[in-house]
């Protein structure tokens, strides 16, 4: 019975015109969105000829069949895995959200194969099925990848701050071992430039006289 009507259905709608919205195929600013006229001498409203049809119950598809998918099952939208066992499969057929991720749309096409349930929004369910989880193996794949390069970079940071502290101390430990010989180097350094600077004027003069006859020497 219900195929017979989901026909009729069908052919009605063959006939059945758009309706449109008053001036919407004269005005840029009105949309084509259904709204009933409401002018006192509209022509749309006093349905003359020529003009768009007006919303009426006659153009309406028959009860039984009205809101069904063209399978003649009712169409239920799901969002996870408890819905699933509300349904009953003679009469509703199952609509995926499209809100609902991968992983749990995976989950519902397991139930929904399992308990042997039509899948409106797919033709195929189980290549879609596998199709997912493929897809689902392979982003986890490249998480992990990711992950494991991310650590391996921790770790070689981790060893050169390590190796940085160890130079550090060693470093330390140095400078720690001999300040005494480097003070005392310092001194004697000290000491022999005071021993070499002439401090009187009369001691410079003698100094400068040598450099003058050093250079004379070496031109000759």
């Amino acid at each position: 019975m219900n195929q017979e009507l989901l026909k009729i259905r069908n052919r009605m709608n063959k006939k059945k015109p758009a309706f449109v919205r008053k001036d919407t195929y004269i005005k840029a600013k009105v949309k084509a969105n259904w709204r009933k006229p409401r002018g006192k001498h509209s022509p749309v409203r006093e349905q003359h000829k020529g003009r768009p049809k007006l919303v009426s119950p006659g153009y309406g598809s028959p009860k039984a069949v009205r809101n069904l998918h063209p399978s003649g099952l009712e169409v239920v939208v799901v969002n996870n895995q408890a819905e699933l066992e509300q349904i009953n499969p003679e009469k509703q057929g199952i609509l995926i959200s499209k809100t609902v991720g991968k992983k749990r749309k995976i989950d519902i096409l397991k139930l929904a194969l399992e308990k042997k349930l039509t899948v409106l929004n797919s033709k195929e369910p189980q290549k879609l099925l596998e199709t997912l989880e493929a897809e689902f193996k392979k982003r986890q794949d490249s998480k992990k990848k990711k992950l494991t390069e991310k650590e391996k970079k921790e770790e070689e940071k981790k060893k050169k701050a390590a190796e940085k502290d160890k130079a550090d101390k060693k470093e330390s430990e140095e400078k720690v071992e001999a300040p005494e010989s480097t003070v005392k180097e310092k001194k004697e350094e000290t000491k022999k430039a005071e021993k070499t600077e002439p401090k009187t004027e009369e001691e410079k003069e003698k100094a400068e006289k040598k450099k003058i006859e050093k250079t004379l020497i070496k031109k000759q």
